[in-house]
């Protein structure tokens, strides 16, 4: 009778540790597959963002003629929405953009932050930001959820 009990009780453990080792691949499966899922709705809504940012002027000063100068751009300074512009719609030029921020909630996923800046750039060197005016301009758009790993970028050049 004693051995029964001790083969019974060697087979519970056994049951035990393979229902805890189950769970444990489950729950790892469950967590990996919520990360992709976060990251590709993320690049999915970063990127629709971006196409929106790329269908604008480069400037507000090239809505309707050719410009010659980067002098004749919109100084860093005043990189951002224009007087009266409060939605994406009224935005008219890529600048427009710049600390634009806002939150898209998914039914599954919960919310994504998403946030803009615009800055101009050295010509020849894309990753190098400066505070004078040229015919370059970075569009950095970041996006952050707590089902993500680390925030999100994508980035993308337009020349005049």
């Amino acid at each position: 009778m004693t051995g029964q009990y001790l083969l019974l009780t060697g087979a519970l453990a056994i049951l035990s540790l393979l229902m805890l080792t189950f769970n444990r691949t489950q729950n790892q499966n469950l967590t990996t597959s919520l990360n992709n899922e976060a990251i590709i709705s993320s690049a999915a809504l970063a990127q629709g963002l971006m196409d929106e940012i790329c269908t604008r002027a480069f400037d507000e000063k090239t809505k309707s003629k050719g410009v010659t100068s980067a002098d004749s751009l919109t100084p860093s300074i005043s990189l951002g929405p224009d007087a009266g512009e409060f939605t994406t719609s009224q935005f008219d030029d890529i600048d427009d953009f710049n600390n634009y921020s806002q939150t898209k909630t998914l039914p599954r996923l919960g919310a994504f932050n998403l946030s803009v800046r615009v800055n101009y750039i050295q010509n020849l060197s894309p990753n190098v930001v400066i505070n004078t005016r040229s015919f370059s301009k970075k569009i950095d758009v970041f996006i952050f959820s707590s089902y993500l790993p680390d925030t999100l970028e994508i980035h993308n050049i337009i020349a005049y």
